[in-house]
Parts: structure tokens; sequence; C-alpha cells
């Protein structure tokens, strides 16, 4: 089924339930604004698609991508600073998650450039 605009539009992140802060939480797909912000504060190696210098915001990943069943954002950047003081490993575990089930990263066959992985140099 080919989707028309208001379709794409109108979908739903993929997400699922993650073990963190001592409960369950849904974790959506990581937005591409999100991606796209986090792309231009690293420096990937364009001969391995490796990244070099890494800043990871996970708080504010964690606003863009822990969700209520019906996919609205629980957090927003007011949340901000209660969030910061939360469990760094829970964080973490929100923002794997995320770019697990965005298939962000070398693993990604259908990235472009530098970031797909080149299957004939194995």
């Amino acid at each position: 089924m080919t989707l028309d605009r208001q379709q794409i539009l109108d979908s739903l992140p993929r997400t699922i339930e993650i073990e963190a802060f001592g409960g369950t939480v849904l974790v959506q797909e990581m937005p591409a604004e999100t991606v796209n912000r986090w792309m231009a504060e690293n420096v990937i190696d364009t001969e391995t698609g490796e990244i070099v210098t890494s800043r990871i915001d996970e708080v504010a990943i964690a606003i863009a991508v822990i969700v209520d069943d019906k996919g609205q954002r629980l957090f927003s950047t007011k949340d901000a600073e209660a969030l910061g003081q939360k469990s760094a490993g829970d964080l973490m575990r929100v923002m794997n998650a995320s770019l697990g089930i965005t298939n962000f990263g070398n693993e990604d066959p259908t990235l472009p450039g530098a970031l797909a992985s080149d299957s004939s140099s194995d």
C-alpha cells in the first residue's frame, strides 16, 4: 500500500517498551529533527563512519522520545533540569532503545554516504 501525504504526516513513530526508572517506559524512534541536531554536533570519520567526537545530550533525547500510549511526548524542555537528575544509566537505556528502533548507525545499509557500512570490505 502506497501512503499519501496525509497518511505519512498522521503516522505514529514506532515504539517499544523498556524497563527504566523503576518501571516500564514507552520509547519512540528518534525524530528526524533530533537525529539532525545530534549529527550536527558530532564529527564522523568519513572512512569508517565512526563517531570521532561526540556530544550526547541524553536528557534532550529523552525529552524527544519518551511518549505516552498515544505517541505524545511526556516531557518538554521545562523538564530538562529534573530529568538531568535522573539515573544516567536509565537515560542511556532510553537513548539506546530509541537509536535501536530508529536503525541509526553503521548497521543500517540504507544510510547514505559515510554512515553506511561498506559490506565489500568485510
